[in-house]
């Protein structure tokens, strides 16, 4: 029989680490979309080159597919990659004005 109440302990643990888990994603979810400003403790420093901002991919190749969002928040302009749920990278814009001036250069 302790071979089950094992088992049992173990799947418990398992649904406990999940739920914590689902918790945290959406406090940091809900953190990101409404706070006026981000942590930089959560965000990864960025510079981006110009061959990154004008080239065919622009920003969303720090994201290898995963889709990106760039958001301006009081404190920086944030890059957040990945979906709506789904974990994913955040990097602040270490060099945003040259960056927006790269981007928007040849928009008329």
């Amino acid at each position: 029989m302790p071979t089950t109440k094992g088992v049992n302990s173990l799947i418990k643990a398992a649904w406990l680490a999940f739920l914590i888990w689902g918790m945290l994603m959406t406090a940091e979810r809900l953190y990101w979309v409404n706070a006026d400003s981000y942590s930089m403790i959560l965000a990864s420093p960025l510079t981006i080159s110009e061959s990154m901002a004008t080239g065919p991919t622009s920003y969303g190749a720090l994201c290898h597919g995963e889709g990106a969002t760039l958001a301006d928040k009081s404190n920086g302009h944030f890059i957040r990659c990945g979906f709506t749920w789904s974990p994913g990278s955040t990097f602040r814009i270490e060099n945003y004005e040259q960056f927006a001036e790269w981007m928007w250069r040849d928009v008329k």
